[in-house]
C-alpha cells in the first residue's frame, strides 16, 4: 500500500511536469508564429507605395480591417539588381495579407468560432501561408491627418501613412486543464472572445510605418 501510495504520488508529479513542458512549448511556438507573421508583414508594409520613377503608380489597392493589398516598384530594372524599372508587374510587388477566402469567405479577418488557420501572403499566384495557428488579424489605418479608421474610403486611401496590425495567435493543441474567460481588444476597440475551448492565445499589436509616406 505504501509503494502504490509512493507511485502514485511519482506519477501525479511527473504528469504535472509534462503538462506544464508541455504547455510551455505550445506557448514558445505560439510566439514565434506571431513573430514571423508580424516580420513578414511589416518588412513588406514599409515599402507599400514605393515608387521611386514616378511611373510606375504604385500604391494601396485595398484597404479594409481583414485584407491590405498594396503595390511597390522594388524590382525589375534591366541593369540594377533590385531596383525600379516603372511597372508594378513583377514579383512580389502586388501582395495581398490576410487569410485565404477559404478559410475567411466574408473577408472581415476573424476565423469563425475562435477557430484557426494560416495566415497568408498573395503575390498575385497562388496563397502562400507566412504563419500558422491564428485565430484573426485587423488591419487598422493612420491617415495623414492623425486619425485612425479600418474603413477607409477611395478617398482617403492615398492618404493612408501607417498601419496598426493586431494579431491574435492561438496554440495549435486543446488542453484540457486548461480554461479562460479572457478577451482580447484590437488597437480599434474591436473585442475578439472570450472563446469558450480549452485554447490558449495571445494578442500582438504593431504599428508599421509606410516609408514612402515620410
Amino acid at each position: 500500500m505504501i509503494f502504490a501510495l509512493v507511485m502514485s504520488a511519482v506519477f501525479a508529479a511527473y504528469r504535472s511536469q509534462q503538462r506544464s513542458q508541455t504547455a510551455q512549448e505550445a506557448l514558445v511556438e505560439m510566439q514565434q508564429n506571431i513573430r514571423a507573421a508580424m516580420l513578414v508583414m511589416t518588412q513588406d508594409i514599409r515599402e507599400a507605395g514605393c515608387d521611386p520613377t514616378g511611373q510606375a503608380g504604385a500604391g494601396i489597392v485595398k484597404a479594409t480591417a481583414g485584407v491590405f493589398q498594396f503595390t511597390k516598384d522594388t524590382a525589375g530594372d534591366p541593369n540594377l539588381p533590385n531596383s525600379a524599372n516603372g511597372t508594378v508587374t513583377d514579383p512580389n510587388e502586388n501582395i495581398t495579407f490576410g487569410f485565404s477566402p477559404a478559410n475567411d469567405p466574408e473577408r472581415t479577418g476573424v476565423i469563425v468560432n475562435g477557430g484557426a488557420a494560416n495566415l497568408g501572403r498573395n503575390t498575385g499566384g497562388e496563397f502562400q501561408p507566412i504563419a500558422e495557428n491564428l485565430g484573426a488579424i485587423e488591419f487598422r489605418y493612420l491617415l495623414q491627418d492623425g486619425t485612425f479608421t479600418t474603413n477607409p474610403d477611395v478617398s482617403q486611401i492615398t492618404g493612408i501613412v501607417g498601419v496598426q496590425i493586431s494579431l491574435l495567435a492561438r496554440v495549435g493543441k486543446a488542453d484540457p486543464d486548461y480554461t479562460s474567460a479572457q478577451s482580447f481588444t484590437t488597437a480599434a476597440g474591436t473585442i475578439w472572445g472570450p472563446f469558450a475551448d480549452h485554447f490558449r492565445r495571445k494578442l500582438d499589436i504593431v504599428t508599421v510605418h509606410l516609408r514612402n509616406k515620410f
